[in-house]
């Protein structure tokens, strides 16, 4: 039981880690983008 429990947390970990990626990913597109809106 304490091994399945084990592997739910690395697998809300790892759901935890995409969600931040992707919302890093986002925030630097998003401002990259605002950037080169400026530039041109």
């Amino acid at each position: 039981m304490s091994y399945e429990k084990k592997g739910t947390v690395q697998d809300s970990l790892k759901i935890e880690l995409v969600k931040i990626g992707l919302t890093i990913g986002g925030i630097i597109g998003f401002i990259s983008a605002i950037l080169n809106r400026k530039n041109k």
